[in-house]
C-alpha cells in the first residue's frame, strides 16, 4: 500500500497572477515526476495570495486558516509523512509550527528550507531557539548545499535530525541551446530576479556604467528581467546615469519568452547579497551562459571559481568589474565556462536526481 504524503508547499491554488519562482517549480515538478505514481500526495498550498505579499495581518489570518486546514487533514486522513517546503521569516514560523503539530500526531516529518535570508533570521536569538525547537520535531532536514548543511548543523542539538543535501533542480532539457556563439561583438549581460537592493542589482548597474566606458571593441547591453519594490528607483538611476539606450527593463519573463531571453544572453550575473541556490543561476548555466555570482548560500556548490564561472564577495564592485571585464574580452574563457556549466547541471541538478533522492528518503524514513 502506498504511503500518504502531506505535501506543504507552493502550488498556486488561488491562480495568483505572476506568482513565479523556484519554490513553485520545485513543488510542481516533484508532483509531475514518477513519485506521484508511487505515493499518494495530499497538497496543502501555502502560496501567497498576492505579489508582493500582503500586510502581516492578512498573512497571519491566512496562516491560521492553513493551520486549521492542516488539523482537518490530519484528523480525516492517515498521513504517513509530511514534506514541508519553507522560506524564511514568517514563512518558516508557520511551517515550523506545522512540523511541530504533525510530530504530535506521530507523523514522520521532512523540512526543506529554501531561502538565503535564513542567515538574517539567525541574528535573532529567539529565532535561533525556535529553529532548534522545530528541529527536535523534524526527522529529516533537506538543505540546498554543503554550506547550508554546515549552517544548520549548528542548531541541530544532540543530532536529533538527519540532515541531507539536495541542490535545486530544473528541467535541464528545456535549456539545451545549439550553436551558442562566442565571437559576437554585441554582448547581452543578464540580471534575472527580484529588483531589490539586497539582490545587488544597483551594484551591477554601477559596474555596468563603469565597464562600458573602458571596454573597446564590444557593444554591451544590460538586460534586467524581474520586478520588485525598488523597480522605480532602478528606473530613475538608469535615467540619471544616461543609460536608457543600454539598459532594458523587461519585467518578469516566463515560459518561451524566458527561453528566448536566455538564448540571446551572453553573460549572466548574480550580484545578490543573500541566496539559497537560485534557479535563475541554474537555468543560465544549463543554457550554457558563462556566469559570475556572489559567493553566498550554496552557490559555491555549483560554481567552481575559474572552472565553470567566477565567484566574488557581495558588494565588492571592483572585483565584479574586473571579472566581468575579463569574461567580456576572453572568448575562450566564455566557451570553457559554458561547456563546464552545462556538464555540471546535467550531472547534479535534474528533476530525475531530485526525485530519486526524495524517493530514497520516503522509503527509509
Amino acid at each position: 500500500m502506498s504511503k500518504n504524503i502531506l505535501f506543504v508547499g507552493a502550488f498556486n491554488s488561488r491562480k495568483t497572477k505572476n506568482l513565479i519562482g523556484g519554490q513553485l517549480f520545485a513543488c510542481e515538478s516533484l508532483l509531475e515526476s514518477y513519485l506521484s505514481q508511487k505515493y499518494n500526495f495530499i497538497k496543502l498550498c501555502t502560496s501567497q495570495r498576492s505579489i508582493p505579499p500582503p500586510n502581516i495581518l492578512i498573512r497571519i489570518f491566512d496562516a491560521l486558516i492553513r493551520i486549521l486546514t492542516l488539523l482537518k487533514i490530519l484528523m480525516l486522513n492517515k498521513i504517513d509523512i509530511v514534506l514541508a517546503f519553507t522560506t524564511s521569516g514568517f514563512g518558516f514560523i508557520e511551517k515550523g509550527l506545522m512540523i511541530i503539530i504533525c510530530k504530535k500526531f506521530n507523523i514522520k516529518t521532512i523540512l526543506f528550507p529554501r531561502s538565503g535570508l535564513m542567515v538574517n533570521d539567525m541574528k535573532n536569538s529567539n529565532f535561533q531557539n525556535y529553529l532548534k525547537y522545530v528541529l527536535k520535531s523534524t526527522n529529516v532536514l533537506i538543505t540546498q548545499g554543503e554550506s547550508w548543511l554546515d549552517f544548520y548543523k549548528k542548531y541541530n542539538n544532540n543530532n536529533n535530525t538527519i540532515i541531507k543535501v539536495q541542490q535545486n533542480w530544473i528541467n535541464h532539457k528545456k535549456y539545451r541551446f545549439i550553436n551558442r556563439k562566442f565571437d559576437k561583438k554585441e554582448l547581452n549581460i543578464l540580471f534575472l530576479g527580484w529588483i531589490t537592493d539586497e539582490k545587488g542589482v544597483f551594484d551591477l548597474l554601477l559596474v555596468f556604467k563603469a565597464i562600458i566606458q573602458k571596454t573597446q571593441g564590444f557593444t554591451l547591453n544590460l538586460l534586467v528581467a524581474g520586478m520588485g519594490r525598488d523597480y522605480i528607483l532602478l528606473k530613475n538611476k538608469i535615467e540619471v546615469f544616461k543609460l536608457r539606450n543600454r539598459v532594458n527593463l523587461l519585467g518578469w519573463v516566463n515560459g518561451e519568452d524566458k527561453l528566448k531571453l536566455l538564448q540571446m544572453t551572453d553573460i549572466y550575473v548574480c550580484p545578490s547579497y543573500f541566496e539559497g541556490l537560485p534557479n535563475s543561476l541554474l537555468e543560465s548555466m544549463a543554457s550554457g551562459i558563462p556566469s559570475i555570482s556572489t559567493n553566498v548560500g550554496s552557490i559555491s556548490d555549483v560554481i567552481s571559481h575559474g572552472h565553470n564561472g567566477f565567484l566574488y564577495d557581495p558588494g565588492d564592485n571592483n572585483k565584479l568589474e574586473s571579472l566581468l571585464f575579463n569574461l567580456i574580452n576572453d572568448i575562450d574563457l566564455r566557451e570553457k565556462f559554458s561547456k563546464n556549466s552545462v556538464s555540471h547541471i546535467n550531472s547534479n541538478n535534474t528533476i530525475k536526481i531530485a526525485s530519486e533522492m526524495m524517493d530514497n528518503i520516503f522509503c527509509k524514513i
